[in-house]
C-alpha cells in the first residue's frame, strides 16, 4: 500500500510501505530539517540526548526488523553488572557488599530478551582526548562492557566460543568509531 505525503519541497511524494526504503529515507529528511536554520550544523549546544535522538535516531530504525534490537537511552548492561558482582555471596558471618548496578550505555543492542550483543556511547566531537568523559565512557567503559558481554555470551554458547563477537560504537557528534 502506498500513502501520499508532502516532502520537504512541498511536492507530493509516495510513501512506500517497504521498510528498507523507509528507514533510509526518513532519517535523511529528518537530518535535512536540522539544517533549516543554518547551512552548517552546530552541535556545540547539543546534549548527549539531543545527539542520540536527532542525529543517530536511524540506528533504532535500522535494527527494527532484524533479530537484534537497538535500545536507545541510558540502558543498564546486565552483563557488566554480573561481572562486577561475581565475588558477591550470601550474607553469613560478615555483611556482604552492596550489589553493583551495570554500566549505563547510551545504546544497548540485544538479541532476544537477555542476550546483549553490543553497545554504543554518544558524545560530543569537540572534546579533547584528555577529557574525563571521553576517557571514561569511550575508552574504558565501552571496551569493558563489550568484554563482559562477550564473556556472558561465551558462557551460554560454549560450543560456538570461537565464532562469537560483540560490536561497539563510539558516536562523537557526526563521527562513528567502531570497536
Amino acid at each position: 500500500m502506498k500513502h501520499k505525503f508532502v516532502d520537504l519541497f512541498g511536492n507530493d511524494a509516495l510513501y512506500n510501505d517497504d521498510f528498507n526504503k523507509r528507514w533510509i529515507k526518513e532519517p535523511i529528511i529528518n537530518m535535512a530539517c536540522l539544517f533549516e536554520e543554518n547551512d552548517r550544523l552546530n552541535t556545540d549546544d547539543f546534549l548527549e540526548a539531543d545527539l542520540l535522538h536527532n542525529l543517530w535516531q536511524f540506528i533504532d530504525k535500522a535494527f527494527r526488523t532484524s533479530g537484534v534490537k537497538a535500545k536507545l537511552g541510558e540502558r543498564t548492561s546486565a552483563s557488566f553488572a554480573l561481572g562486577r558482582n561475581e565475588g558477591r555471596s550470601l550474607e553469613l558471618a560478615e555483611r556482604r557488599e552492596r550489589k553493583s548496578v551495570g554500566a549505563k550505555v547510551d545504546i544497548l543492542f540485544k538479541k532476544k530478551i537477555t542476550d546483549e550483543v553490543g553497545c554504543a556511547e554518544v558524545g560530543k566531537y569537540d572534546v579533547l582526548i584528555v577529557d574525563d568523559k571521553y576517557l571514561d565512557n569511550g575508552m574504558i567503559k565501552l571496551p569493558k562492557t563489550l568484554r563482559d558481554m562477550l564473556c556472558t555470551f561465551a558462557e551460554v554458547n560454549r560450543q560456538k566460543i570461537n565464532q562469537l563477537y560483540t560490536i561497539g560504537f563510539l558516536l562523537k557528534a557526526s563521527v562513528i568509531l567502531w570497536f
